[in-house]
């Protein structure tokens, strides 16, 4: 089955993303040029050109610099699609944030103290992080008909894979995006909103956008990228997208489809002690023990947080520290209907 997106027809000699220009069937690697920022810090791109016209995808990883599992699978996309693709375009950044992935930083760039997924669509006479949002989104988002923001736990994090189909508040659900998402084929598939990410800035310019959720703690897990890489391919050849030889194998079968999650954050600075049964992937019941925050003052009382909610546990900050405002983890709704069908 494959999902109609036949995308804006281009020349049909070259196809171009931003300032990025190749011709059909030609591999371009360029760099995207940021006002206002230091050359080093501007993000490489490779250009895949089809040799048919067709959609474009765009494909990002590295907007957090220290979730390199996700950095790796589209490195080696980056590496390998060439010549492979049949129609359409995919343009792809292993590493959006150049200045976090150098100084190993969690979550945020180290040239302003901000978390570029939290800055989108960006300004362009802002801070650093805004700056790269800004050209992020004019050269690689808005001509684009998929965004495919890929992810994984920040050098701190436990994570369950899982996908994520923005899905604004009172816009309803994203039925593109849901269907691609399916296609991706992680275990599971969340909607939900992130004010300030890349997939927010996408859906809000039309897109079918994703985030993809691979990986944890700053490892770089061979099978976290097999099943990130797996699942753009999965993307492209629901696009039709494809040579018969570069097609992946199908997905094993339908995610578990959850209709949101909530965050866990810290009220305040201490020790970060998860509760013993506590655990990613681990069904939770409300009002359930999920951890304690034990004061910088080891002689006043521990503060408990407590599941807001039933679900599953998704990710898992596993250092002791505790920092007030900063999340502790976040637990996914129950499963439900898929909406499509409902």
């Amino acid at each position: 089955m494959t999902t109609t997106i036949e995308g804006t027809s281009t020349a049909p000699e070259h196809v171009s993303v931003g300032d990025v220009r190749a011709r059909r069937g030609e591999v371009v690697r360029a760099r995207l040029a940021v006002d206002g920022l230091d050359p080093a810090h501007h993000p490489y791109v490779t250009l895949v050109g089809g040799r048919d016209a067709g959609p474009v995808v765009t494909v990002v990883a590295g907007v957090h610099g220290a979730e390199v599992s996700s950095i790796e699978a589209a490195r080696r996309l980056a590496a390998d699609l060439g010549g492979h693709l049949r129609r359409g375009t995919v343009a792809l950044v292993p590493v959006a944030n150049l200045a976090s992935f150098f100084a190993r930083s969690l979550y945020v760039n180290p040239l302003d103290g901000k978390n570029l997924n939290r800055v989108f669509p960006g300004r362009p006479d802002g801070t650093a992080s805004e700056r790269l949002a800004h050209a992020l989104v004019e050269n690689l988002v808005r001509p684009a008909d998929v965004v495919l923001d890929l992810h994984g736990g920040d050098i701190v994090e436990a994570l369950d894979p899982f996908m994520m189909a923005e899905a604004p508040p009172g816009r309803g659900e994203n039925a593109p995006a849901l269907e691609l998402a399916a296609a991706f084929a992680l275990d599971q598939v969340l909607t939900g909103h992130v004010a300030g990410s890349l997939a927010a800035a996408a859906t809000q310019l039309g897109r079918a956008a994703l985030l993809a959720e691979c990986g944890q703690q700053g490892v770089v897990s061979p099978l976290a990228v097999e099943r990130l890489a797996q699942g753009v391919l999965r993307i492209l050849d629901r696009l039709d997208m494809l040579d018969a030889d570069a097609r992946p194998s199908p997905p094993p079968g339908r995610p578990v489809y959850r209709p949101g999650w909530t965050w866990m954050n810290a009220e305040h600075t201490g020790f970060w002690l998860p509760a013993p049964a506590i655990a990613v992937g681990r069904e939770v019941t409300e009002g359930a023990l999920l951890g304690t925050i034990q004061p910088l003052d080891l002689d006043l009382p521990p503060q408990e947080v407590r599941s807001p909610h039933d679900g599953r546990i998704l990710f898992l900050v596993t250092a002791l520290s505790a920092v007030a405002g900063a999340p502790l983890c976040a637990v996914a709704r129950p499963s439900a209907p898929w909406p499509l069908e409902a």
